[in-house]
């Protein structure tokens, strides 16, 4: 078997949303308006071997995008022979 060309292994991630003014002016009269924690990820792993292929899906955003920097930030940089 050979060697996978990214593998990544247990990879979380939360973020912190603040509520909007009008979720934070409901939330003085009913209660709550506070920040809540979004697990985008939580113990991810995954293996992709030489000629397999991985599409990500996701809405557009920051989210998606720190994802594959932080995939790409674990990958070993390829070296010259």
């Amino acid at each position: 078997m050979t060697d996978p060309i990214l593998e990544i292994t247990n990879v979380s991630k939360r973020f912190t949303r603040m509520p909007s003014l009008a979720e934070r002016l409901v939330g003085k009269v009913l209660g709550g308006g506070k920040p809540v924690t979004v697990h985008a990820l939580s113990d991810v792993s995954l293996s992709v071997m030489r000629g397999e292929v991985l599409g990500l899906l996701a809405n557009p955003g920051a989210e998606s995008l720190l994802w594959v920097v932080s995939c790409q930030a674990s990958m070993p940089r390829a070296t010259a022979a």
